[in-house]
């Protein structure tokens, strides 16, 4: 996860290559880390890169305030970091976690024609594509947000497999109403 694809030249670096959302993080150190991790990716290993273009557009969880009941450990972390009910978040995590897991995601696909191989600039975390000959790199290209986002909020929206219970049969009511453990 990270970069904007095929491109991220002349527009602000993506987070993950250079540190930018974060303050106190050295930037130069961060694109430079980058650049030097990504050079160096197994040749022998897939990889699958999710731009900040794929996640920002695809905006998930939201259903969760209908869907999951109000004692759901998950359904008020979105409260929590969306500032209310009703509200979801960029999916760029969800995406890739999905993509990673199943091997794919509705509404999402690998590029299947961008031979090449992602290259970070080590002075400014810019990325690009660059075309070559088929490699172990690719990218998602987003087809359809809405359908990513059905399957996506549906698996969200679904009650937890082991039941209504919390580990050690502790009631999930209660496990939510537990507070911070200290």
């Amino acid at each position: 996860m990270g970069g904007r694809y095929p491109s991220s030249k002349g527009q602000r670096c993506e987070c993950n290559f250079c540190a930018a959302a974060w303050g106190g993080i050295d930037h130069r150190a961060a694109v430079q880390a980058s650049a030097h991790v990504v050079e160096r990716l197994p040749a022998d290993v897939d990889v699958v890169f999710s731009g900040l273009e794929v996640g920002l557009r695809v905006v998930t969880g939201a259903a969760l305030s209908t869907c999951a009941p109000a004692a759901s450990p998950l359904r008020q972390a979105y409260v929590d970091y969306g500032g209310g009910v009703d509200r979801g978040r960029y999916s760029w995590d969800l995406i890739t976690t999905h993509v990673a897991a199943a091997g794919g995601l509705p509404g999402v696909r690998r590029c299947s024609d961008c031979g090449g191989v992602n290259v970070v600039d080590a002075s400014s975390g810019a990325n690009a594509w660059r075309r070559g000959p088929a490699a172990n790199q690719t990218y998602l290209v987003l087809e359809d947000a809405a359908d990513a986002q059905r399957v996506i909020d549906r698996l969200l929206c679904q009650p937890p497999r082991l039941g209504a219970s919390a580990p050690n049969d502790v009631p999930f009511a209660a496990f939510a109403r537990a507070g911070p453990i200290e």
